[in-house]
Parts: C-alpha cells; structure tokens; sequence
C-alpha cells in the first residue's frame, strides 16, 4: 500500500505537481510508521535495556525517549507501550540502585507501615 503512494508521489513530481507528490509521498510514510514502527521501537527498547545493565545510562535513556516518541506516534501517548517507555527513561539506573543498596531494607519498612496503621510510605 505505501508503495503505491510513493508511486503516485512519483508520478505527481515528475510532471511537476510537487504539492501532491508530496501528500502521496507522506501518506506512504504514515503507513509504514505504522506498519514497521512498533518493531523498531521494540528493538531500540532491547538495546536501551542492554545499555543499562552496560552501564551506559545516558544511551539508555536516550533509546528510551526514542521509543517512547515512536510508540506514541504509533500506538498513542496514553498507550501502556508508551507509558512505560516513558518510566524507563526517567528511571534509567534506578534498579541496579535499589538492588545494591537496600536489600532487605523493603520488608522492614512494610512492617513499619503496618505498626503505624498509616500504610503510606
């Protein structure tokens, strides 16, 4: 289908109606950005997460930011994928943190919040 765009996109510039062969042109674009966008998005995702446990934040969250762009362009801003794109990338590190430094600090302060009866952290 996008193909068929681009054709006619070619068809119109070359007899010089540049305003239309850009309308076919972008119409082509849409579909494949929506056709193909969900999958770059998820490999640009697999190698933000690879980054991360590389230690590489800043290219982490700047392939998560980029996922999340993509995915909200295809999928919505209000899409769960695009959501959690979003989390990833203003998260980016925080994991390893937690991991490292509070181990078993989680379940002491559960109990805490039980004793108080607030159950607010």
């Amino acid at each position: 289908m996008a193909t068929s765009f681009n054709n006619i996109g070619n068809v119109y510039q070359r007899k010089g109606d540049l305003e239309n062969a850009h309308v076919q042109h972008q119409k082509a674009l849409e579909i494949r950005t929506r056709v193909f966008g969900s999958d770059v998005a998820a490999s640009k995702y697999n190698i933000a997460s690879l980054k991360e446990s590389q230690g590489d934040l800043e290219g982490a969250r700047r392939l998560f930011l980029e996922c999340e762009q993509i995915y909200a362009k295809v999928l919505g801003a209000d899409d769960e994928e695009t959501l959690d794109a979003a989390m990833r990338a203003l998260t980016v590190g925080e994991e390893e943190e937690d991991e490292e430094g509070q181990e078993g600090d989680s379940d002491r302060g559960e109990e805490e919040d039980q004793a108080d009866g607030s159950g607010e952290r």
